[in-house]
């Protein structure tokens, strides 16, 4: 699996707690106090967001919502987190030519206003 195995591998570490979660439900923190967020969820693929168009906002827009609110419940309660870290995906860029992968953060895009990558 794409991604994963990075993250599985982490949660063993005892100082790092990784949450496997539903982004569209709130997430509340029970057993430890967090320092740092970071969001790396997200449905990035056409396929899938053309298939559930609705649970790909859900997920990308309220997902991160519930977790800027969870930050600032968190510092409201007197425990600020030390960074909140958002990840992107490269769908952001559109269809990049071959020579422009990986993406370097000069790229401008190939964005189309139609093509299958719109939501």
């Amino acid at each position: 699996m794409r991604g994963v195995p990075a993250a599985e591998s982490l949660r063993e570490r005892a100082d790092l707690h990784v949450v496997k979660h539903d982004m569209i439900h709130h997430y509340r923190l029970t057993s430890a106090i967090s320092d740092y967020v970071v969001h790396a969820a997200g449905i990035a693929s056409p396929i899938y967001y053309r298939a559930q168009p609705l649970k790909c906002i859900d997920a990308n827009v309220n997902g991160l919502r519930n977790l800027l609110e969870y930050s600032v419940s968190e510092a409201a309660a007197g425990r600020p987190l030390k960074g909140f870290l958002f990840y992107s995906s490269s769908e952001i860029y559109g269809d990049p030519a071959a020579a422009d992968i990986p993406t370097p953060e000069t790229y401008r895009g190939n964005v189309s206003c139609t093509g299958p990558r719109v939501l």
